[in-house]
């Protein structure tokens, strides 16, 4: 149903904007030796976690409804703590100083590092991206609830969870050199505002998720 998409496309697209991930993936398409196989690596693990993820949702959130009147006093507490939750690390994006683990690993990671350490990487991190995947939540629960037209909402969602990996080193692989001043402009834009921009996007959802508890 069109209800449906309407609100699973916004959340899978705040899902796909996470400037650490970009920042991480562009790390690891600076890096040189092996650079290309790497940060596929690094997208694979992302997709397993995000597959995980999704799954676990799907798999737990069946029953719950999005909104209206019919929703339980559950459910409405649910959506405020997620709500929250979300608020929360939008405010700990904009006081947020300095890299994270994630990013000082990749600059300490060295050409001998095997493949299979940048897809665990790329799994570890993704838990760790936790405003994807709050947002991924409601989406994931919207499909699964909704009963129409779920695998392809799904993998909508599943696209938009790697897409912040997956876009930089398909254009590097189609592109090759040609998408070197892009994905720089990029990388510079993403590092500059980066706290603020995962601010944003908590913040906007918040006030999304609580709007719909109290409705």
């Amino acid at each position: 149903m069109a209800s449906s998409w309407t609100l699973v496309i916004p959340l899978a697209l705040g899902a796909a904007v996470s400037p650490a991930m970009i920042t991480l993936q562009l790390l690891i398409l600076s890096s040189g030796n092996k650079s290309v196989s790497r940060a596929w690596g690094f997208v694979l693990g992302m997709l397993v976690t995000s597959l995980l993820f999704i799954t676990l949702v799907a798999t737990v959130a069946r029953g719950l409804t999005l909104g209206g009147a019919s929703q339980s006093l559950t459910e409405r507490v649910i959506k405020v703590l997620a709500a929250i939750l979300l608020a929360g690390l939008g405010v700990r994006a904009l006081r947020k100083k300095g890299e994270g683990g994630a990013t000082q690993r990749v600059q300490k990671m060295t050409a001998n590092d095997p493949w299979r350490d940048f897809v665990l990487l790329g799994f570890g991190a993704m838990w760790l991206n936790l405003s994807s995947l709050v947002l991924m939540l409601p989406a994931v629960h919207i499909s699964v609830t909704e009963g129409q037209d779920v695998a392809a909402q799904l993998t909508l969602i599943t696209l938009c969870a790697i897409a912040p990996a997956a876009l930089p080193v398909a254009a590097v692989t189609l592109l090759g050199k040609r998408a070197d001043g892009v994905l720089l402009s990029l990388n510079r834009f993403t590092v500059a505002h980066a706290n603020q921009i995962n601010a944003g996007i908590c913040f906007l959802f918040t006030v999304i998720l609580l709007y719909s508890a109290v409705r």
